[in-house]
């Protein structure tokens, strides 16, 4: 086999696999990569449908955290989380813990800072709100997640 011919197979290889990415992505599916959830692939689906138990995959609402480099409008990667509580939910955030309605509460340490030394912002606390139509709440096991405990809730009409 000549170079000519081993390039051609890895162009087409590249080709190939570029577009099943682009599939993939198209069609909900993401890679995590992060240690807010384990590292699988995950279906992923449009904020404005999401109900609890439910992945969905978003930029930052506010640039906070220590995210790497992606496609986002700020340069960060898209985050990837779990919805705890979706479209008309009742949520509570504490200071360790989000409360879902009566049904649940999410036990949530925080951080004052992030990784950096900056400082991390705070929805407000110990006020029940009502989810919006397309509004959920994210959440993510892992205690340096950035997710609503930080932000609040995401989508909808803020």
């Amino acid at each position: 086999m000549n170079r000519n011919h081993l390039l051609s197979i890895c162009a087409a290889g590249t080709a190939a696999l570029l577009l099943a990415s682009a599939a993939l992505l198209a069609s909900g599916w993401r890679i995590n990569v992060s240690a807010s959830l384990p590292h699988w692939i995950y279906k992923t689906v449009p904020i404005e449908q999401a109900r609890a138990g439910d992945y969905v995959s978003f930029c930052r609402p506010v640039p906070i955290g220590n995210i790497p480099r992606g496609m986002c409008p700020d340069g960060s990667m898209p985050l990837l989380k779990r919805v705890i509580a979706a479209n008309g939910e009742d949520v509570r955030f504490g200071r360790k813990m989000i409360e879902v309605g009566e049904r649940q509460i999410f036990r949530a340490i925080t951080f004052e800072r992030d990784s950096r030394g900056s400082p991390l912002p705070r929805p407000a606390l110990d006020v029940w709100i009502r989810l919006v139509p397309g509004q959920v709440v994210v959440w993510a096991d892992h205690n340096g997640s950035i997710d609503s405990r930080y932000f609040g809730p995401i989508g909808g009409t803020q």
